[in-house]
C-alpha cells in the first residue's frame, strides 16, 4: 500500500497546478477544487486503495476525486467525495482531504459538503478551505477545524446564581432539578442573550449544567425564552458552543447547536423551531 501511495503521489503533483475560477468567499477569494468521476485518474486509483473497503459497503455509491496543494509545496493532497444515500445529508456529501505525511496518507479534513474551495488566506502557513461558500475551515497544526466565527456569532454564557432566568428554569424544568437533587448533584444555570428576529429585543438562552443532566454526545439542556414570564420557545440541548448565524432564514437568524458529531441549525417558522440544516460527518464516511 505504501508503495502505491508513493507512486500515485508523484503523478498527482502535476495535476495540483490545474487552474480553477476563483469566487468570493468569507475573508477573500477562493477557488473551488475540481472533482471528477473518472475512474482512470491517479487520484481515483489512490482513492480506491485508501477507501476501497469502505466504498464497497455502500450501495450505488458515486466517487469523485481531485487534487489540491494546500501547503504550497508542490506536493498534492487527495480530495475524495462519496455520494450515496448513506453518506449524504442536508449540507452535501461526505468529503475528505488526505495529506501524505511520514510515508502514509492521513485524513486531515472531513465533513459533508456540496463544494470545497481553496481560499487565498492561510492559517499556520496552510491554505484555508471554504465549504459551501460560507464555512471556513482553518489549519490548527495537525488538521482542519471549522472557524465558527466566519459565519456565526457565538453566544457568551455566564453563571447566574439566583436571578430571573434561574427562577424561570426552575419553573419550566422542575423535573430536571428534581432528578439532579435525587443524585445529590447541583445544577449550574448559565445565561446568554441574542437577538434572533432582529427586533432589538434579545432572547434569553438558559443552559442547565450538571453531571446528572449533561451528556458527552449531546451536551446540556438548553431553554430559549422570548420572555421569562412565559414558557420557553425552544427546549433542546447543546454542547458549550451555541451560536446565531449571520445569515437569516424566514426573517430570523438561525440557532446553532453543537454536539460531538457536528452542528445543527434551527430556524423559526410559524412560531415553531425546525431543523433547517445539519453539518454532521456521516457515520459511515470512510476514514483511511
Amino acid at each position: 500500500m505504501h508503495l502505491l501511495a508513493h507512486t500515485a503521489a508523484a503523478a498527482l503533483i502535476a495535476l495540483a497546478a490545474a487552474p480553477a475560477q476563483a469566487m468570493d468567499a468569507p475573508g477573500g477569494r477562493a477557488a473551488p477544487i475540481a472533482l471528477s468521476v473518472s475512474e482512470t485518474t491517479d487520484a481515483r486509483r489512490l482513492a480506491d486503495t485508501l477507501y476501497g473497503p469502505e466504498i464497497a459497503k455502500l450501495r450505488g455509491a458515486t466517487v469523485q476525486t481531485g487534487v489540491t496543494d494546500v501547503q504550497g509545496d508542490g506536493v498534492a493532497e487527495l480530495v475524495v467525495r462519496i455520494t450515496s444515500t448513506a453518506t449524504c445529508g442536508d449540507n452535501g456529501c461526505a468529503t475528505a482531504l488526505s495529506m501524505h505525511r511520514d510515508g502514509r496518507w492521513v485524513e486531515v479534513f472531513r465533513t459533508d459538503a456540496r463544494q470545497v474551495a481553496l481560499a487565498e488566506t492561510r492559517s499556520g502557513g496552510v491554505r484555508d478551505l471554504v465549504v459551501n461558500g460560507s464555512e471556513v475551515w482553518r489549519w490548527d497544526g495537525g488538521a482542519y477545524a471549522l472557524d465558527f466565527d466566519t459565519f456565526a456569532d457565538t453566544l457568551a454564557f455566564a453563571d447566574e446564581r439566583d436571578g430571573p432566568a434561574s427562577r424561570a428554569a426552575r419553573r419550566d424544568a422542575a423535573r430536571a432539578f428534581e432528578d439532579a437533587a435525587a443524585l445529590d448533584d447541583k445544577i449550574t444555570v448559565q445565561v446568554a442573550e441574542g437577538d434572533i428576529n432582529g427586533d432589538g429585543v434579545k432572547e434569553k438562552f438558559v443552559r442547565l449544567e450538571s453531571a446528572a443532566l449533561c451528556g458527552a454526545l449531546v451536551g446540556c439542556p438548553l431553554l430559549v425564552y422570548g420572555s421569562l414570564d412565559s414558557g420557553p420557545i425552544l427546549r433542546t440541548s447543546s454542547l458549550e458552543r451555541v451560536f446565531l448565524t449571520k445569515e437569516t432564514w424566514n426573517g430570523s437568524r438561525l440557532i446553532g447547536l453543537t454536539n460531538r458529531q457536528g452542528y445543527e441549525l434551527r430556524g423559526l417558522r410559524n412560531q415553531r423551531f425546525e431543523v433547517v440544516r445539519t453539518s454532521y460527518p456521516s457515520a459511515v464516511t470512510p476514514n483511511p
